[in-house]
């Protein structure tokens, strides 16, 4: 049957079965009055038939409560499979209400079943095959439920009533429900239809027992019914006083009617001190109704303070009265438990999260459940929901690989990896290190716990590590590490490097100091720096003599430094030793070298000077100081600008410095420097500059140099060309005005030999014949200024020449005029035609005695001078060398600078008009410039002029070789005997006077214009004994090149040549012929012809090319 359960929680002892109140009442009935024993006794089975059948009933109800579960099961079934079907989110909503109602409904039968119900009128079965249903195989009808609505609850609440996994379970989970409720039912029909035979029986055999009741109830019944009473009485009442519940009954007016001792207890009163209290005081709040329920609420004690209480509260009726039965609780340790528990749950919540490892704990389906925030940080999740979201949706990249590692932990293995690359999705790689266990729900993998640790800092520090270890083995310079904390500080590692340095093996050295390295000599001042920076525990970087195994020295700088360990104790000395050996060398040769290039900056003979960035000198070289003529200290740190002149200042900064700064460097910049004096200086400056990004100056070095010769060079040279351009010019017209000369003269030689008869005709032309002799004269003046006059140049002494001249010049210059000579003693020879020597020197003294008008002192001096090559470099036209000078000096009125650089041109002169001719100084620069010399004028207005003619010295050969000279031999003259003479000219007029001119020689003659048309009438005629050619003629074929050709006819042919040039201006061109500048008289042309034609009674060829040209 059914009783009242003593424990809520399930215990497995059943109490004894109680005594009705009815059988109370009844004794006491009969020790009130015994005429009522009988009527008790019926009342008693009566009252024992009614309670039989209320217990039928209760077992019929416990059938169809059974029966019902099994529909609320099929019930939720059908809900669950409805649920995944339903897209409508009201309707979702209905059958999740549903499901919830039915479920508590469900939940509330079953524990109603279990373990009694008042409200249902259930008691707690003793049947033990109920019992082993409910609590053993192979039913387990109480866990098999309790997971069932467990798994029903959690798939509502986190949604998954979708998955068909879920389903699957909750139906493989419905039918072992299914299976124990069937089973249950059974038992309970069995049990019902035994109670029901059971009633029958004893409805019989209490109407027999009422019959021998009335004979025996005293002495069978009522004695040991009293014995009974009381004992139960007895046992009921220290059931309630020794229970750990408080029992509390109620009546309607909500006054305490009894109280066990555990309720006392509870509430920190006396039992008999809370009988009649109203139930309101002990437990506020506390509804009396009908209902029965189990909730929690707030008691309060005796002495005012609040408990938290479980009251399970309950209806009765007894001797009439409806009292309410209230099973107290004291829930303080258990919330103490709860409390504990949740900060159990928070404190290891804590723990997870703030583990400085990443930490993370999953379920069967990789959800998260906790993490830490290392996790969050090493996978860069930030403040990203995780709890309860797939590990694969956070992490869509995870491979496969991972995945069947979880899932085999998820089996129970325990996996893990010290070393694993994970790819993140943007393609970053990351080391871990991991490790996963499985956690255990009950018996079965609840899901996995995973311990993951980024290391990729370990492997990059690790790599880098690693790469230190062979930098350090194969570092450039020597490295050694000493034990600080040994005696003498031993040496423990040396890398490579250092035994290449040192010589010594590293198992030679460790263990050692490396002062070994000194060999002795350790009385070096790098030695006590070292000491003292090892002593002070500070690094220190000195420079000291070592020697190698082999005795060698080497200079090695070493800094050492000290190594602390964590507690700040000095454990280690670090050293890196560098063989220094050739930068020392390296520095003492620079040190050379600045020492020389200082000695060279300041020393050199160019003016140097350095300006810094705002433009000031910050050094100079001493020739600069010598040019100058300043001190150093007077203009360092000056502006370079305050030693230009105002023109100079203007264009350095508007012009030359902002090129320097664009270009880096300038070349050739002419400027004008101020002397301390005050005088000018020009030079030419070139500079180099260093500029900043910005291009702002930095520094600056300047070469200067003084050209004041160079601009004196360029002046003569200047002169000097314009010279020779006015020298070509003259030249030309001197080679034509001879053609018309040569023109004139034969004619006016021709018309003479016909007009011997008539005296006035004769006077005419010989008076015209006297101007072109004079005509002659001038154009041979000019082509001595033109350098194209013919020169007979022979080994002449000058003291001798001058010395003879003496005579001339008294005779020539006015008697005031006094003549002195200062000749050296021992003069060298030149090679100079003495003639134009001595013409040369008269014009000079002329110029000087009209320069003397008052009459004055003339010098005439010579010596032998060496021009070294500075002195060519500032005159062009000479070579360095040994040269002999003739100086003439006067003391006249001088030459003004302004008309210094013109007294050479031609037609120049300051005489007046009708005393002269301004061709004498010019002929006398042609005439020196032809001979290879210079000329040099030195005058000062009022301190006279000096003319030095400077002529190269004769060489060994020009000495030792045989000179011939005009008279060593008569020439004999004879006319012609009707030879042929082949005549090419191209000018028609030249070639009309010269055939005229031969005819009268008694010559015959055959003309062409042209070197072509010459050779064709020098192959038709083989009669032609002599070629007379001009040397310039248009056409193919000059007048030297028809006579090459003419010799390769006729070998033995003679050739004579001739041009308005001389023959110095034609040069080689003329090769070995003969040749005779026009214009020529006819006697010299007959002299040649003869010579020619007749070499017997003739001069040689030599004779003929050197001799004068006697117009």
């Amino acid at each position: 049957m059914f009783t009242v359960a003593g424990d809520h929680a399930g215990g497995r002892a059943l109490p004894p079965r109680a005594v009705g109140f009815g059988e109370l009442v009844a004794l006491r009935g009969y020790l009130i009055a015994s005429l009522a024993l009988i009527a008790l006794l019926l009342s008693a089975s009566f009252f024992v038939l009614s309670q039989g059948l209320r217990e039928l009933e209760g077992a019929s109800r416990v059938v169809n409560l059974s029966g019902r579960q099994r529909m609320l099961v099929t019930r939720v079934d059908a809900l669950m499979t409805r649920l995944p079907l339903s897209d409508e989110p009201g309707q979702v909503q209905r059958l999740h209400d549903e499901l919830a109602a039915n479920l508590a409904q469900l939940e509330r039968v079953h524990r109603a079943l279990i373990d009694g119900s008042t409200e249902l009128r259930l008691v707690r079965a003793e049947s033990r095959a109920v019992e082993a249903i409910y609590h053993e195989l192979p039913y387990r009808l109480d866990d098999a439920m309790a997971h069932y609505l467990d798994r029903v609850g959690e798939s509502l609440t986190s949604g998954l009533g979708a998955r068909d996994g879920v389903l699957n379970e909750l139906w493989a989970l419905r039918d072992e429900v299914v299976l124990g409720l069937e089973a249950l039912t059974k038992q309970f029909e069995r049990e019902v239809s035994a109670g029901v035979r059971a009633v029958g029986w004893i409805g019989a055999v209490l109407f027999l027992s009422l019959l021998l009741c009335l004979v025996g109830i005293w002495h069978f019944i009522f004695r040991p019914m009293a014995h009974r009473i009381m004992r139960e009485h007895e046992l009921l009442r220290g059931i309630t006083e020794h229970v750990a519940e408080g029992i509390i009954t109620v009546d309607t007016d909500g006054r305490v009617r009894s109280a066990n001792p555990a309720a006392a207890q509870i509430f920190g009163r006396a039992a008999s001190a809370m009988v009649d209290h109203d139930i309101q005081a002990l437990i506020p709040g506390l509804v009396l109704d009908d209902v029965d329920l189990s909730h929690e609420t707030r008691g309060r004690r005796g002495d005012g303070s609040e408990i938290p209480l479980e009251v399970s509260r309950g209806t009765m009726q007894a001797a009439g009265l409806r009292l309410a039965i209230c099973v107290v609780r004291d829930v303080s340790a258990r919330h103490h438990a709860a409390r504990a528990l949740r900060m159990e749950r928070a404190r290891l919540e804590t723990f997870v999260r703030h583990t400085p490892a990443a930490v993370a704990m999953f379920d069967r389906e990789m959800r998260y459940l906790l993490c830490s925030e290392r996790w969050r940080t090493d996978y860069g999740l930030g403040d990203r929901a995780l709890l309860g979201h797939c590990h694969y949706d956070i992490f869509p990249e995870v491979p496969e690989r991972w995945r069947a590692i979880h899932q085999r932990c998820l089996e129970g293995r325990v996996e893990r990896c010290e070393e694993d690359p994970f790819i993140r999705a943007d393609g970053t790689v990351d080391w871990v290190r991991w490790e996963i266990h499985p956690w255990f729900d009950d018996e079965s993998v609840g899901g996995i716990i995973m311990f993951t640790e980024v290391i990729t800092s370990r492997k990059l520090a690790e790599a880098a590590l690693n790469l230190r270890d062979r930098a350090i083995e194969a570092a450039s310079c020597g490295i050694l590490i000493t034990d600080a904390r040994r005696a003498d500080n031993p040496l423990v590692y040396v890398n490579p490097e250092f035994e290449r340095i040192t010589g010594y093996r590293a198992s030679e050295v460790v263990g050692h100091n490396c002062r070994l390295l000194q060999a002795g000599d350790s009385d070096q001042p790098g030695v006590k720096m070292l000491r003292e920076g090892l002593g002070g525990r500070q690094p220190v970087t000195v420079l000291l003599r070592n020697y190698r195994k082999d005795g060698s020295l080497f200079w090695n700088q070493i800094s050492i430094a000290p190594v602390f360990d964590s507690d700040g104790e000095l454990v280690h000395f670090v050293g890196i030793v560098t063989d220094v050996t050739e930068r020392i060398r390296a520095e003492e040769a620079l040190r050379e070298s600045h020492e020389r290039y200082r000695s060279l900056y300041n020393d050199t003979p160019v003016m140097l000077s350095s300006i810094d960035a705002e433009g000031r000198l910050v050094a100079v070289s001493d020739y600069w100081l010598r040019k100058l003529g300043y001190a150093r200290e007077a203009v360092i740190g000056r502006p370079v600008v305050e030693f230009l002149t105002e023109a100079s200042r203007h264009f350095y900064l508007q012009q030359a410095l902002p090129v320097l700064l664009r270009q880096g460097s300038c070349e050739g910049v002419a400027y004008t420097l101020v002397r301390h004096d005050g005088t000018s200086l020009e030079v030419e400056l070139s500079a180099i500059a260093d500029v900043d990004a910005e291009g702002r100056l930095v520094r600056a070095l300047a070469v200067m140099n003084d050209i004041t010769d160079k601009k004196r060079t360029e002046d003569e040279l200047r002169q000097v060309q314009k010279l020779e351009a006015i020298g070509q010019l003259t030249g030309g017209i001197a080679h034509d005005f001879n053609n018309l000369l040569a023109v004139v003269m034969g004619n006016l030689q021709l018309v003479e030999r016909r007009v011997h008869d008539n005296e006035r005709v004769r006077t005419n032309v010989c008076n015209a014949l006297e101007a072109t002799a004079r005509g002659a004269e001038l154009t041979r003046q000019l082509l001595a200024f033109a350098r194209r006059q013919p020169l007979a140049p022979r080994l002449t002494n000058v003291n001798t020449l001058v010395s003879g001249m003496t005579d001339l010049l008294r005779r020539t210059l006015s008697s005031q005029i006094e003549v002195e000579l200062r000749l050296c003693e021992r003069i060298a020879p030149v090679m100079v035609d003495p003639v134009q020597l001595e013409s040369a020197l008269l014009n000079l003294a002329i110029n000087a005695r009209d320069a003397m008008p008052e009459g004055g002192r003339l010098l005439i001096e010579t010596d032998n001078i060496e021009l070294d090559a500075r002195y060519a470099a500032t005159h062009p036209q000479l070579n360095a060398g040994e040269f002999v000078m003739i100086g003439m000096t006067d003391t006249g009125a001088g030459i003004p600078r302004e008309i210094q650089g013109r007294i050479f041109e031609p037609f120049f002169t300051t005489k007046p008009a009708g005393q002269g001719t301004g061709l004498g100084l010019s002929m006398l620069y042609g005439f020196v410039r032809q001979s290879m010399g210079d000329l040099q004028v030195y005058s000062e207005r009022g301190q006279g002029a000096t003319f030095r003619i400077y002529l190269p010295r004769a060489s060994d050969d020009d000495q030792n070789a045989a000179v011939w000279h005009p008279g060593a031999r008569q020439i004999g003259v004879r006319h012609g005997q009707g030879e042929l003479i082949l005549l090419v000219e191209d000018d028609p007029r030249v070639r009309e006077t010269h055939v005229a001119l031969l005819v009268e020689l008694g010559y015959r003659v055959r003309s062409a214009e042209d070197g072509e048309q010459g050779l064709a009438v020098l192959r038709e005629t083989p009669e032609v004994a002599l070629l007379f050619s001009d040397v310039i003629m248009p056409g193919s074929l000059s007048g030297p090149e028809l006579a090459e050709q003419a010799c390769a006819l006729r070998p033995t042919l003679p050739v004579l040549l001739t041009s308005g040039h001389p023959r110095d201006h034609l040069g080689g061109a003329l090769g070995a012929h003969p040749f005779i500048s026009k214009p020529f008289s006819a006697r010299k042309l007959a002299e040649i012809l003869s010579t020619l034609l007749d070499p017997e009674e003739g001069a040689v060829v030599e004779s003929i090319n050197s001799a004068q040209d006697d117009v």
